[in-house]
């Protein structure tokens, strides 16, 4: 697999940003998962199967309504083992172009072996981004943008994880439904939310 990134710096970090689709990110990272006796030094708290799925029919629906935008945030990943890429190329002499190569031969998804990929922010939306014929999910290949690191250590991708996690302000929810409103026919609110409906 080939990705075409920009190389920058991100504050004091170097990353490499570029676009692939949700299931060819989700294919070469896998999450670092926190459990007290096999795993203690992982990263990833437990997954939410739900938040999970509503992130894959978010990004589900970008393919099946394209006429409503639909967008959210680069996901994270880090690559531990150098040896699932080749070392990023310069593309036709631009200065921050880079081409990375990753050898999906060479990753090892065993769910018993720390990946060689690391999802450092992003799991719940990548984990159903292969599908699953369990649950009747197709693989999403619609774009995300992603954020990718070569080399940081665990406790560095630990640091970032709980940086990005940490400073996160929650939304007030009365003015998110206040915006719910203000883009949802209000047909289609008394039927699904009509509680919604009342108080607007």
């Amino acid at each position: 697999m080939e990705l075409l990134t920009i190389k920058g710096k991100n504050l004091n970090t170097t990353v490499y940003r570029g676009f692939a689709s949700i299931k060819d990110i989700a294919t070469i990272s896998a999450p670092d998962t926190f459990k007290q006796d096999s795993n203690p030094d992982g990263l990833q708290r437990d997954l939410s199967k739900k938040h999970s799925r509503d992130g894959y029919h978010y990004a589900e629906l970008a393919q099946k309504v394209p006429d409503r935008p639909r967008l959210w945030p680069e996901v994270i990943i880090n690559v531990r083992d150098s040896s699932v890429i080749d070392k990023p190329q310069p593309v036709d002499g631009q200065p921050n172009l880079f081409k990375i190569v990753v050898h999906e031969d060479r990753i090892d998804k065993n769910p018993d072996r720390r990946p060689q990929i690391s999802r450092t922010d992003g799991n719940h939306r990548l984990f159903y981004g292969e599908g699953d014929p369990t649950l009747e999910r197709a693989p999403l290949d619609v774009s995300t943008p992603f954020s990718l690191t070569i080399g940081l250590t665990e406790l560095e991708e630990a640091a970032l994880f709980v940086d990005i996690n940490d400073n996160l302000m929650s939304m007030n929810t009365s003015h998110l439904y206040h915006l719910l409103t203000r883009f949802t026919p209000s047909e289609d609110l008394v039927s699904n939310e009509p509680a919604l409906w009342i108080a607007n």
